[in-house]
């Protein structure tokens, strides 16, 4: 531990495992406690705190009697608590944010370390942090989490720690099992690939966290499996893009983490996701980004995905197998695109857009399935149709409600096998079809209700 920066604020901050004997006093020390003479020649006193005297006695808990530097003999000097159970290393940085509290920080990750990875506790506060802090393997930081978090960012997370960074370089950099919870983090200053969390390890959880500005809320780099991830209970406002997930193989969870830009326009999407296999997500949603959420060469299950006024709502890119339940996704432009060889089944799902059409499959070689969904392309000042297909592998829309000023299903190219069956569709353009054309390669219709003749 580096005692030169802050010589017994780490004895304050650890609570230890071993309490050491009790109460052991130094009348063997034959060292001059009177040696150090003031500028009058009598002894400097007053000036060995209660810590200073538990760090020359060596006791990092219980209570300790003995001479101080000045020769007063000090009883029940109290050194810290000696809890049974798990320790806890306790951040001493400026709660008031007027000084820095990098090396603080860094002091109480070390006292981890040190400790058996023991809790960092992150009291109420408003911290400046100067540097990057690197998060070693299992250590733990935890704020003092307050309530629940819910999908409008309640009031609870403003009462968390606050960490605010004004870098250009990631802010947190989280190892293989460390963690960060209950705490809200500010940072001003990234540019290209930094991020607020670095994800740099395995199985890292990241929960109940409130993300203010920053390039990229949550980021890992394809060259890092970091399989085994948690990020659970997050809200972020107006990063320049949300989570960027760049590998993970085996089990992933993302659960009620939501992505607002409340301020300019922004470059990046709100999630992305890439090289990813189990990802399961819950009850995520993006508001007003370019894209809501890409995927590239990944399996994801979204369940309850929100996307909001965004211009695209979700994409699906290279190989990828999407399954999407109980999705609401409101758009500018296209609300689920589907290209490259990607697999995508949706249900019991809302999708509206104003421009381009709602549901859009770009590549001969994808695949999709869309059961239970209602599809609105209703803006009178555009044609686009409600679905377009330009050529599919395999192809099945049943049971839908579509409505649209242009056509409802408009296909350029043909599909191996397709069918539309059974949906209802509803033409508000006199001059629009049901679906066309009829006669497309590899596809049948039947039993669908329409106002509008193919």
């Amino acid at each position: 531990m580096n005692r030169s920066r802050q010589p017994f604020s780490v004895v304050l901050a650890c609570l230890a495992l071993s309490c050491g004997s009790d109460g052991a006093s130094d009348d063997d020390d034959d060292s001059n406690p009177t040696s150090d003479a003031g500028a009058d020649g009598g002894p400097v006193c007053g000036l060995e705190s209660d810590a200073q005297l538990c760090v020359r006695l060596g006791k990092t808990c219980g209570a300790v009697s003995g001479l101080d530097l000045c020769g007063n003999d000090r009883s029940n000097v109290a050194c810290g608590l000696c809890p049974t159970s798990t320790t806890a290393c306790v951040f001493l940085g400026d709660p008031t944010g007027k000084t820095d509290s990098a090396d603080a920080l860094a002091d109480a990750i070390q006292c981890s370390v040190e400790h058996g990875y023991a809790q960092v506790s992150l009291p109420k506060g408003s911290y400046t942090i100067s540097k990057k802090i690197t998060v070693p393997s299992r250590v733990p930081l935890v704020g003092e989490a307050e309530g629940t978090f819910g999908m409008n960012g309640p009031t609870a997370y403003d009462a968390l720690p606050l960490l605010s960074f004004g870098i250009a370089d990631d802010a947190i950099v989280l190892s293989a099992g460390s963690s960060i919870t209950g705490v809200q983090l500010r940072s001003t200053g990234q540019t290209g690939t930094n991020a607020v969390l670095r994800v740099a390890g395995d199985a890292v959880t990241v929960a109940n966290v409130k993300i203010t500005g920053g390039m990229w809320g949550i980021r890992s780099e394809a060259s890092v499996d970091v399989h085994d991830l948690l990020v659970s209970n997050v809200f972020m406002v107006a990063p320049e893009g949300g989570i960027f997930i760049g590998k993970a193989t085996g089990i992933s969870r993302i659960e009620n983490v939501h992505v607002w830009n409340n301020a300019d326009t922004k470059s990046l999407p709100a999630f992305t996701f890439s090289l990813m296999s189990g990802l399961t997500t819950s009850l995520l949603s993006a508001f007003k980004y370019p894209v809501a959420v890409e995927v590239s060469n990944s399996a994801v299950d979204f369940a309850g995905f929100e996307g909001d006024l965004c211009n695209d709502g979700i994409v699906a890119l290279g190989f990828s197998e999407l399954h999407v339940s109980g999705a609401s996704i409101i758009s500018h432009f296209t609300s689920l695109m589907v290209d490259g060889a990607s697999n995508v089944s949706m249900s019991g799902s809302h999708l509206l857009t104003n421009g381009n059409p709602a549901v859009w499959v770009k590549s001969a070689a994808a695949s999709l399935a869309m059961t239970g969904n209602t599809i609105l392309r209703e803006a009178p000042a555009s044609s686009a149709p409600a679905v377009r297909i330009d050529g599919a592998k395999l192809l099945s829309i049943s049971g839908n409600t579509i409505s649209a000023h242009g056509i409802g299903v408009y296909f350029t190219g043909g599909t191996k096998a397709g069918a539309v069956f059974g949906n209802v569709i509803d033409i508000a353009d006199g001059a629009s079809k049901a679906w066309s054309p009829s006669g497309v390669g590899g596809v049948t219709f039947s039993g669908n209700s329409t106002n509008r003749t193919p």
